[in-house]
């Protein structure tokens, strides 16, 4: 990370320098990164190199024999993997179409895989100007500066793109010297422990509202007590069986006196026991 971090940094010091000079690269990508036996870093290749200043042209800031290609409005100029919408486009290039190619670069420094892809060029040209690069593909210590510079550099509209090689210099240069808090959780680890912390908190809760109802529950139970009943029954020699109403309030006794078997009603809210007419039997 470090490593990939310090390349960017000089990467972003060499455009700053083409820019002041009024030159954009509109070709920037690994190919023409060139890192020296001692870490310095040289950009290559200024073949496609525009002047946004007449009379201000360096010959010295190409090692390689290159031609100087006038902008032409609907003419694609540039490796397609690396270029800008408003390159897919054909529409002119300018500064922000560097910072854009400078993005695409220092994403496939941290993840070891282009930006964009496709199996023709028509379609890394397409999901250039429709789709954004799989953000997820960072490694998780990817510090959250480092991540929003990212988003900032392959803003699809150039107006809201990151203005200025030398601003990208400055974040970068801030965490590798640690002038800010790396130790900020990534958002890939910043949402897993989020979640995690919500789930432990459900449950937390939910455990901790079990524990109070059944607290509640307890104290409002009375104990138990214990209770008796009697209940009287009609007068005979043998009581042969017994009833209790459907609705609970009655209780219906067969008794046998003298022989002679009949039915008895009691209510259970009363002492009045009854024989109920026409039940006698012999």
């Amino acid at each position: 990370m470090g490593e990939a971090l310090g390349l960017a940094t000089q990467i972003c010091e060499a455009l700053n320098a083409a820019h002041e000079k009024g030159f954009v690269h509109r070709d920037l990508k690994p190919g023409n990164v060139k890192v020296t036996p001692n870490g310095k870093v040289k950009l290559l290749d200024f073949g496609l190199v525009r002047i946004l200043e007449a009379g201000r042209l360096d010959p010295d800031l190409s090692n390689s024999a290159t031609t100087i290609t006038q902008s032409v409005r609907g003419a694609i100029l540039g490796t397609p993997a690396y270029m800008s919408p408003e390159q897919a486009r054909g529409e002119g290039a300018g500064r922000q179409s560097d910072i854009w190619a400078f993005g695409c670069v220092l994403y496939e420094m941290l993840t070891g895989r282009p930006a964009f892809t496709g199996g023709t060029t028509t379609e890394v040209l397409g999901r250039i100007v429709t789709s954004d690069p799989d953000f997820s593909c960072l490694p998780e210590t990817t510090p959250t500066i480092v991540r929003s510079l990212l988003r900032r550099t392959l803003h699809k509209d150039r107006e809201r793109r990151l203005h200025d090689a030398a601003d990208a210099r400055i974040e970068i240069q801030e965490v590798l010297t640690g002038s800010i808090d790396t130790t900020e959780v990534a958002p890939v680890q910043a949402t897993r422990y989020v979640n995690r912390l919500a789930w432990i908190s459900v449950v937390l809760v939910i455990a901790a509202l079990s524990i109070v109802a059944v607290l509640n529950f307890r104290r409002e139970l009375p104990d138990p007590v214990e209770m008796h009943l009697q209940i009287g029954t009609p007068p005979g020699d043998d009581l042969t069986a017994f009833a209790l109403s459907p609705d609970g309030r009655k209780v219906v006794f067969q008794a046998t006196r003298d022989g002679k078997s009949q039915l008895w009603l009691r209510p259970l809210d009363s002492e009045t026991l009854e024989p109920i007419p026409g039940t006698e039997t012999i």
